[in-house]
């Protein structure tokens, strides 16, 4: 609107037509997903490992023991350690229950997996506080769980279902 300087967005009311347009010359891109989603069983535990992570960018940060606080070498965000969050993850070995060829492959849970699963069995231990004990325990003790994984990095995106061996 020239007097008020309002953008004013308005549809045509009459003489409009729906028309088919030509055909495509050229086949339409294929998109290559990069996410599978897949039954699998918990065969083996690479690495269950904690790390310290930045307050204010939640980024892994590196320890130094000569100093008396922790610089985040992401955000640049200098912190006592005590105040860094405590996360956790584990490279475990799965095999594909969905194929019905033998398929073992490794992937990555973070913490938030980790949790999908232990909620799924309702296994939720006091107040959060994993161990590597801990974790070993209730990944050892699901069977079959359906998950979503990137296929290039190989970390889970998301737990659908998981089933207790108990």
């Amino acid at each position: 609107d020239k007097v008020t300087s309002e953008i004013v967005v308005n549809t045509v009311e009459s003489d409009t037509k729906i028309e088919s347009g030509p055909p495509f010359q050229e086949a339409l891109p294929i998109i290559v997903l990069d996410s599978e989603t897949v039954d699998v069983e918990i065969i083996g535990i690479e690495k269950v490992q904690s790390y310290l992570a930045c307050t204010k960018c939640t980024k892994k940060i590196q320890h130094t023991d000569n100093r008396r606080f922790i610089e985040c070498s992401h955000c640049h965000f200098k912190q006592k350690e005590a105040a860094a969050a405590k996360h956790w993850f584990a490279q475990v070995l799965v095999e594909n229950k969905s194929s019905t060829e033998t398929n073992r492959f490794s992937v990555t849970l973070f913490e938030s997996s980790i949790k999908q699963i232990v909620q799924a069995n309702s296994e939720i231990p006091e107040d959060n506080k994993f161990t590597k004990e801990l974790i070993e325990d209730l990944l050892f003790d699901t069977s079959v769980i359906s998950i979503t994984y990137n296929k290039r990095t190989h970390i889970v995106e998301n737990v659908i279902s998981a089933q207790s061996v108990l």
